[in-house]
């Protein structure tokens, strides 16, 4: 794609955490003006999640396009929720569309999930995303009334999600349904309101249109920990 392409189509892609609900799909039209990209949606596929031992990235991708009178190689960029979220998912979703950058030539666009989840969140004030919970812990990112982030996403206990609530004066808290009890316990008791996340490509697609592209060698899972097996791995060789 040439920098100075000023009209374009894409391709968003959100799988990052598909037991969560909102797996799918979308294309838009992108036109660059003097204030950054303009998103014009053209279409979105929901991905069939009934089934765990079938994968339905690719033929959604096929669904959509055909639906829309494209070709993958009319894709000029292809945005990826990155994660943090479910291992497998999130790196089957990324490398799909590495694959179909290189395949078609597109840019890419890494979106880490809880910014392609923020611009749906109703703000008005300061709010976080908490992603990814296992043994206690989650991946948090705070963002302030402007739905600006405060500071980058990082793995979380339960003392260190209370701490940020007091300090950045949060009012409301996304988190799936693999949340700990004890922190909507304790987002209760600070008078914190929790509210579900709402996954959509199409957010992503937003999302991307405000971020530095990268070709497609540039894309990366975003992990909220340290891999299970390479965990298991180095408790079992001590490496």
């Amino acid at each position: 794609m040439s920098e100075q392409t000023d009209q374009l189509i894409a391709l968003g892609i959100e799988a990052s955490n598909p037991s969560a609900g909102g797996a799918s799909v979308a294309v838009a039209s992108l036109t660059r003006g003097a204030d950054g990209w303009r998103v014009e949606p053209r279409g979105s596929e929901l991905l069939d999640v009934s089934d765990r031992r079938r994968d339905d990235l690719m033929p959604a991708i096929d669904r959509l396009c055909q639906r829309a009178g494209i070709s993958p190689m009319d894709l000029g960029l292809i945005a990826i929720s990155a994660g943090p979220g479910g291992y497998t998912a999130v790196r089957t979703a990324v490398a799909v569309g590495a694959g179909l950058a290189l395949a078609t030539g597109a840019k890419a666009a890494c979106v880490p999930t809880e910014i392609a989840l923020a611009g749906s969140v109703d703000a008005g004030s300061a709010f976080a995303i908490a992603l990814a919970s296992k043994r206690g812990e989650a991946w948090v990112r705070a963002f302030d009334s402007d739905g600006v982030p405060i500071a980058a996403g990082r793995p979380m206990d339960e003392a260190g999600f209370s701490a940020l609530i007091e300090q950045a004066g949060i009012a409301r808290l996304v988190v799936d349904r693999f949340c700990p009890e004890a922190w909507r316990e304790r987002a209760g008791e600070l008078g914190v309101e929790v509210v579900p996340p709402t996954f959509s490509a199409a957010a992503v697609l937003e999302a991307s249109a405000d971020m530095q592209w990268v070709d497609a060698e540039g894309l990366a899972p975003i992990y909220p920990r340290e891999p299970e097996a390479v965990r298991v791995w180095r408790e079992r060789h001590g490496g």
